[in-house]
């Protein structure tokens, strides 16, 4: 059990001591940042996607529900 957090805690290590670093530390935390926002952004597209598919398949549901109905009717509903 221990030894399976030994790989991520030295990660975790050698990312510290980089963003320690003078040179790399501004870099590497602009990076992580960059990275940060990215999967966010990602993770609200993802979200937004989900929620217009849900409103297209409402859409397509009531399209046909109401092609369903005038049908039943005759198909003489709002024509002349």
């Amino acid at each position: 059990m221990r030894t399976r957090f030994r790989i991520p805690a030295m990660a975790l290590l050698a990312v510290g001591a980089l963003l320690r670093s003078a040179v790399l530390g501004p870099v590497l935390a602009a990076v992580l940042i960059l990275a940060v926002l990215f999967v966010a952004l990602l993770l609200v597209a993802v979200r937004i996607v989900a929620l217009l598919l849900v409103a297209v398949r409402i859409v397509a549901v009531r399209i046909v529900a109401v092609r369903l109905l005038v049908s039943l009717l005759g198909g003489h509903v709002g024509r002349a």
